[in-house]
């Protein structure tokens, strides 16, 4: 059996967790924006700058994927986290995160994607 490689492992990881990033974003960004703070506009700005950056890397991931055959056909949500299945080389394999791995997953990348200087592969090399 053919398992991914280290390059395939980041990017269905990424194909993952940046559909949850936007979907945080975006209801942060609805939040803001019907909260009572005075000067909304600029964190309304940072946050649909992070969210055409996260749109454009899935983009990206989404194409290196079919480069590689990686085909996604099922999405569980469970209580304990998320079940992905997929092809892979006319494999049918699975890849789950628990709930707690995503919320530290998405911080990491809200943080990088809002400007803070992250190196997001130090924290995915812990990972594979």
């Amino acid at each position: 059996m053919k398992f991914p490689d280290p390059e395939e492992s980041r990017l269905i990881r990424e194909y993952i967790l940046l559909p949850f990033l936007l979907h945080v974003f975006e209801r942060d960004k609805k939040i803001i924006a019907t909260s009572a703070i005075k000067t909304r506009q600029p964190y309304i700005d940072a946050i649909e700058r992070a969210i055409d950056q996260a749109h454009r890397d899935l983009v990206r991931v989404r194409k290196k994927l079919r480069a590689h055959g990686i085909r996604f056909y099922e999405e569980q949500h469970h209580a304990l986290g998320v079940d992905y299945k997929y092809v892979y080389k006319g494999y049918h394999l699975t890849a789950g995160f628990h709930w707690e791995y995503m919320k530290g997953q998405i911080e990491l990348r809200m943080r990088y994607y809002l400007g803070e200087k992250i190196d997001l592969r130090k924290y995915q090399q812990l990972h594979e």
